[in-house]
């Protein structure tokens, strides 16, 4: 894979008492304790956090709680592959998905720092890629593209 190609599939299971992302259970409790809103707000919240709880989490968590979400944040850091390259768009973008940034405004941000963001539920999706002037970029993205949507199935996901 290019070293300027950073596919980000955030899927996330809700269950009764935790959510599972990409495979790594997050008790919904130690989210609540922690943040305000609703479940998708909270999550979206914590996944803004998560960058800084990799760095610097283990020197500012108190409560039990966060020292869970800071234990969780280095599994999520390294299983999404959160690189320098990547932090600023993936801040951004789960800000715009807890609603704390207008709607588009984090990817308008994303792409303004040089990182084009596509969205796999965008109808507009394929027109997307075929603007890429790179072809191998193009052919690339477009083969994830793919492996990602056929590995989503209809278990009920926060949207």
């Amino acid at each position: 894979m290019r070293d300027d190609i950073h596919p980000l599939d955030i899927k996330v299971v809700e269950g009764r008492c935790a959510l599972n992302v990409n495979g790594i259970p997050l008790a919904k409790r130690h989210l609540k304790s922690c943040f305000k809103g609703d479940m998708k707000q909270m999550f979206f919240r914590y996944l803004a956090t998560v960058p800084f709880l990799y760095e610097k989490g283990d020197e500012i968590s108190k409560s039990e709680s966060q020292k869970y979400l800071t234990a969780k944040a280095k599994r999520i850091y390294k299983h999404f592959g959160i690189t320098d390259d990547n932090v600023s768009a993936f801040i951004l973008i789960c800000m715009e998905e807890s609603e704390d940034l207008p709607s588009g405004l984090g990817r308008e941000l994303a792409e303004s720092l040089g990182t084009k963001v596509l969205d796999l539920s965008d109808p507009n999706l394929e027109e997307e890629i075929a603007e890429i002037e790179d072809d191998e970029a193009r052919e690339e993205i477009t083969d994830i593209v793919r492996t990602l949507q056929a590995r989503r199935n209809s278990k009920k996901t926060l949207h």
